[in-house]
């Protein structure tokens, strides 16, 4: 059984691998907007700031290395005025550069996102449904993967309308960015990231649909022994952790995207990738949120049950029932903290 998950693991890595990395560079290869070069031959040809910032960019390439050999040739006596040239220069084509990003696939981040979110997705997907199995969970859901699947595609659609925007002829005012994933430098590499995308948007609408479970309603009279506290306890717990466990991979899947949203937007100045960063902000909250709510529900019924001791229970019975504590106030707000944090990190990391 675990040589058979073990394998179950390694053939899931490996497709989301082939999916995330070598399927683009395929693309990529294909629309040849591998390397620096071809990114700028591309860049060179659809937009004019772009083309005259390239040529001045080649120009400052070109007298940065003029003075690296004069420097290595240079006497004495003429050594330090050519040191304080290169560094004014070099510090002017730094600061230069900043103005256009040129992302060609073999510096993308995105892949490494993709990958990481698609693994992340998937091992929320799979263990959740491991832990409704054992605790004979049942959505109550009908036409459940259609739901889901639209659901996946709403979020699709929500996250990606701005991108759209972006690659229309309407979107390309106060543009800084050319990616080998936009429309006008390679169209077969934006209907790839597309494809990439939505698979990635219906795993989360599958998880999401998951998480919306039926709860038993209330039973004020209901009393518990000992030993049906000490099961409750037990099952609380289980469920707490399988809940950190559940929020850690959405942080996994989503924190590096929300970083690298709000970097384009408040480190490179580029607005117009305002909306994607709310939007994915947006999705992460409500999945996480929808998770979450199950555990609260039961937090709230173990409070109810162990209420129902304090009136009419033996004060020995009670202590022994509150010394059940399912999970320490500490574990809870260090948790919550971490949530929260998480939340807060994406735009905090851009002013530093």
């Amino acid at each position: 059984m675990k040589e058979r998950t073990l394998y179950r693991i390694i053939a899931l890595i490996f497709l989301i691998v082939v999916w995330t990395y070598w399927c683009p560079l395929l693309v990529a290869i294909v629309s040849k907007t591998m390397t620096q070069d071809e990114i700028s031959d591309r860049v060179y040809i659809i937009s004019q700031s772009a083309k005259t910032y390239i040529e001045e960019q080649n120009k400052l390439n070109s007298a940065i290395r003029e003075l690296e050999t004069k420097i290595s040739i240079a006497d004495s006596s003429e050594l330090e005025s050519f040191i304080e040239k290169y560094e004014l220069l070099s510090n002017f084509a730094q600061n230069y550069s900043k103005r256009f990003h040129l992302a060609k696939y073999a510096n993308s981040q995105t892949r490494h996102y993709y990958f990481v979110s698609y693994l992340a997705l998937s091992v929320c997907l799979l263990f959740r449904i491991r832990n409704m199995r054992s605790t004979n969970e049942i959505t109550q859901i009908t036409h459940f993967h259609t739901k889901s699947i639209l659901l996946g595609v709403t979020f699709y659609i929500f996250f990606h309308w701005s991108n759209w925007l972006r690659n229309s002829i309407f979107g390309h005012e106060e543009r800084r960015l050319f990616s080998y994933a936009h429309f006008d430098v390679s169209p077969l590499g934006f209907i790839f990231q597309e494809i990439q995308t939505v698979g990635l948007m219906i795993l989360a609408g599958y998880i999401t649909c998951l998480f919306i479970i039926p709860f038993p309603p209330k039973e004020k009279d209901r009393r518990m022994n000992l030993d049906q506290a000490y099961i409750f306890s037990r099952d609380l717990k289980r469920k707490f952790e399988a809940w950190q466990i559940y929020s850690l991979l959405l942080i996994l899947a989503f924190l590096p995207w929300t970083i690298f949203f709000w970097r384009i937007v408040l480190a490179i100045g580029e607005s117009r990738y305002f909306a994607s960063a709310v939007s994915i902000h947006v999705i992460w909250l409500l999945i996480w949120i929808v998770i979450t709510i199950p555990i609260m529900k039961s937090f709230e019924h173990w409070h109810d049950f162990t209420a129902s001791f304090a009136s009419e229970q033996s004060p020995e019975l009670m202590s022994k029932i509150q010394a059940l504590e399912p999970v320490s106030k500490n574990m809870f707000i260090l948790s919550a903290s971490t949530g929260a944090l998480s939340f807060i990190f994406p735009i905090a990391q851009s002013f530093f």
